[in-house]
């Protein structure tokens, strides 16, 4: 499986935009991608520290409920999700973002959150005459 960074953005959206803490990946409104593709893509988000999980629980024969490690109910975005969804969340910025990795090949997520980073400083900047470092 190939890492989709359009998905990847397009997943936090939708985490960001519902309406309770915790969501199931179903419940994701994600268009043109499979279910399987945004359960992988949330397991490597959570790899990344963008996202957190809360098991879903069995059913057990006493009727108790407990929980099976690695048997994912629910995410939520992290602090760090949030933040780097501030990060890319103007469509130009993103443009230019992806633009700019292509050109080097692709980038690890780290660093293509770096560039994106340094155009948004830029665009403060370029519009508020205010320089960040």
């Amino acid at each position: 499986m190939k890492r989709d960074m359009d998905l990847v953005r397009d997943i936090l959206f939708a985490l960001e935009e519902g309406t309770d803490l915790y969501q199931k990946p179903e419940e994701l409104n994600v268009q043109g991608s499979t279910a399987e593709e945004i359960r992988n893509h949330l397991t490597l988000l959570e790899d990344a520290g963008f996202v957190s999980s809360f098991p879903m629980p069995k059913a057990h024969p006493s009727g108790l409920g407990s929980f099976v490690k690695g048997r994912i109910g629910t995410y939520r975005l992290t602090w760090q999700g949030h933040e780097f969804l501030a990060t890319v969340r103007d469509p130009e910025i993103w443009r230019k973002t992806k633009a700019g990795a292509a050109k080097v090949g692709g980038l690890g997520v780290e660093v293509l959150w770096g560039l994106a980073k340094e155009y948004v400083k830029a665009e403060v900047r370029d519009r508020l005459g205010v320089p960040l470092t």
